[in-house]
């Protein structure tokens, strides 16, 4: 894991050092995510939970909150790299103890296609894989691994400007909802 971690610290050093050489626009992203993967996972594990423990359990979750990094290699297509951290905690209700915690750190070079411009809108679609790094910890144990992520986002808009807000609609670990903002820099 320490491996590939330092291979996309190398990539996100390299990337950088490039787009300050170029003089293409970057970008830098704020956003949050709803029903990313590991969410939509922890929701099945709350069925399961409730099941085992014959109570209610109930599924506490944060992000993916994800910060991220893009250049523009042209007018159309830009590349960079995504950083993001999701948590699921799930609490069985009866004695409000938590049964398991999960969480996942993301980091994914992407690439985005932007379709067009009109009235101040952006239109773009987006693809990104890398990888996830997830610990999983309850009372009986605790597990940690790399697993393999990706976010498919087959339409995304923003305003157009130094300053933007921004909507995705995709599937994977920024979620089936990303909203957040970006700066031009």
């Amino acid at each position: 894991m320490r491996k590939l971690v330092l291979c996309f610290a190398c990539l996100f050093l390299l990337v950088w050092q490039q787009a300050f050489c170029q003089k293409g626009e970057q970008d830098i992203t704020l956003s949050y995510g709803f029903f990313s993967t590991p969410i939509i996972a922890s929701s099945l594990g709350k069925v399961v939970a409730s099941f085992i423990t014959g109570s209610d359990t109930q599924l506490k979750a944060v992000g993916p909150l994800t910060v991220g990094y893009t250049y523009h290699l042209g007018d159309r297509v830009t590349v960079g790299i995504t950083g993001s951290y999701t948590q699921a905690t799930l609490h069985v209700n009866d004695s409000g103890e938590i049964f398991s915690r999960n969480k996942y750190y993301t980091f994914m070079p992407q690439s985005t296609l932007f379709l067009g411009r009109k009235d101040k809108v952006e239109a773009y679609v987006g693809l990104a894989f890398g990888a996830t790094y997830y610990i999983h910890s309850s009372d009986s144990y605790q597990e940690q691994s790399p697993q393999l992520s990706y976010q498919v986002t087959p339409i995304g808009v923003r305003t157009a400007g130094r300053t933007g807000a921004f909507l995705e609609l995709g599937y994977g670990y920024k979620g089936i909802v990303n909203v957040g903002l970006s700066r031009r820099l």
